[in-house]
């Protein structure tokens, strides 16, 4: 769930994407929720009903998020990027694992960019 500027994971509700040419990342609410963690087929995407999506472009604190993602647990629930609140309240690793793979993406595809 997105609630203002708060991002809930956890519940199903939150499909994560990344763009290595863009080198961005998105992240979408959408219902009903999914088994967290699971892949996201274009067929099932087109099924769900897609409310408020959020995109953060690739800057150097994408960094620092994967760092801060890394210390997330049930008792270190919450991060803070770029004026909104992350909630891991309702923990679950896979989650986090989800996002630290998008966000990887999107981190390396600016690497990449630069390498050419």
């Amino acid at each position: 769930m997105i609630i203002e500027n708060t991002i809930k994971f956890g519940h199903g509700t939150i499909v994560v994407g990344a763009d290595r040419y863009s080198r961005t990342l998105t992240l979408e609410h959408t219902e009903p929720p999914i088994a967290v963690g699971s892949k996201v087929y274009p067929e099932d995407y087109d099924k769900l009903a897609k409310h408020e999506k959020l995109y953060f472009q690739y800057k150097q604190d994408m960094r620092v998020l994967m760092d801060d993602l890394k210390k997330v647990s049930a008792e270190n629930p919450i991060i803070e990027f770029r004026g909104y609140i992350f909630d891991f309240t309702k923990f679950n690793p896979e989650s986090v694992r989800v996002l630290e793979e998008k966000l990887l993406l999107a981190i390396m595809g600016n690497t990449l960019a630069l390498a050419c």
